[in-house]
């Protein structure tokens, strides 16, 4: 019996980061090695000519009308359906901001998709257990990062990869001790477990500065805007002075970016430790661990949440560190710590390092795509 080769598009809802790590990544190192082949690498709004050549279409996010109508004229042409999911959809928290949208007919869609699809393919072994009840058939693809990347990519999406990677940044060498989150508007919640533990740090410490891109809680913003620092405009957009709260505060607020352009920006932001606090629920426990792995491959070590997406990576004091439970004196004791003593956070970031390329190299998880989806197939 001949073997049927992969030949898979992978259609995504936006060209962010989700869909970076889930699918672009692994189909530009697909195609990279030529041994493994067969994956597509390009997404766009009307896909039609990648799907003629495919066998496998991936779905990431196309739940809406049109796209559902046309999946199905993608299956009955004998093509295999799988769907990606990097999040619970069906189960977000009331105060996320994405609560709203996942209601009604997008809901039930969402839950048809997975029902239909040949496969459903996660980012954890938690969300694929939260998903069985809607389909048996799920494969586990964690994110990855190249552990070796010390060039800028010109790959098809666009995407310029880490330079030198391999460098660790968390040395002081005489500068402040720069902490920071990065992540996008919807974590309001997650943040309020630190937010207060940074004010009190940056204004009690002076060797200490803060620093937030993409999300501003409100209670970083709030003390900003009293004393005029920021400002709102008249299209109801605030004005904030980078460089005067930084050098003036010792706070930094950065812009998000588009996915493009993630990976230049967190080297260029000068942290020594990230954060990451996460509430413990179930549709964070179905979360990845991709925070890890974004500050490990900056040279950065990372503190994070007593969640499964980094409590099932991070081993306390070894590659990282735990915060038992996001309360005020537990974080700002494990956050002290590192800011007081370079040799541990060089220390933890190299066996962080360690970690993530034993277990999250994509030239090598890669090659569990490629089985994955000829088992598919054959």
């Amino acid at each position: 019996m001949e073997i049927v080769e992969p030949k898979v598009f992978f259609w995504m809802g936006a060209h962010d980061g989700c869909a970076w790590y889930r699918g672009m990544m692994p189909g530009y190192y697909a195609d990279t090695l030529k041994d493994v082949g067969g994956f597509a690498t390009t997404g766009s709004i009307d896909p039609q000519i990648e799907i003629e050549k495919c066998n496998i279409v991936v779905l990431q996010r196309r739940f809406l009308g049109p796209d559902m109508k046309r999946i199905e004229k993608i299956r009955a042409s004998g093509k295999k359906i799988v769907v990606d999911m990097d999040d619970n959809l069906l189960n977000i928290p009331p105060n996320n901001p994405a609560h709203r949208i996942y209601t009604g007919k997008l809901r039930k869609d969402v839950e048809k998709q997975l029902r239909e699809a040949d496969l459903i393919t996660v980012s954890t072994e938690f969300l694929g257990e939260q998903l069985k009840k809607y389909n048996k058939k799920i494969a586990v693809f964690p994110n990855c990062v190249d552990i070796d990347a010390d060039w800028v990519d010109k790959n098809s999406f666009g995407v310029e990869m880490w330079h030198k990677s391999g460098i660790c940044r968390t040395e002081a060498k005489g500068r402040k001790i720069r902490i920071g989150w990065t992540g996008s508007n919807t974590h309001e919640e997650d943040l309020r477990a630190i937010n207060s533990v940074m004010l009190d740090l940056v204004s009690e410490r002076e060797d200490v500065e803060i620093l937030y891109m993409g999300g501003y809680p409100g209670a970083i913003l709030e003390p900003l805007i009293k004393e005029k620092l920021i400002t709102r405009g008249l299209d109801g957009k605030y004005h904030i002075p980078v460089e005067k709260i930084g050098k003036e505060k010792r706070i930094w607020l950065v812009n998000g970016i588009h996915i493009s352009e993630y990976y230049a920006k967190l080297l260029s932001l000068g942290m020594h430790i990230g954060v990451a606090p996460l509430v413990d629920n179930n549709f964070n426990r179905c979360k990845s661990n991709v925070k890890f792995l974004e500050y490990t491959m900056a040279g950065i070590p990372t503190i994070a949440s007593n969640v499964l997406p980094y409590s099932g990576t991070i081993k306390n004091g070894k590659n990282g560190i735990i915060v038992k439970s996001n309360r005020y004196r537990q974080w700002r004791r494990a956050i002290e710590d590192l800011v007081d003593d370079e040799k541990k956070r060089v220390q933890l970031w190299e066996n962080a390092r360690m970690t993530v390329e034993h277990r999250f190299n994509i030239k090598a998880n890669v090659l569990l795509h490629k089985e994955v989806y000829r088992g598919l197939l054959n």
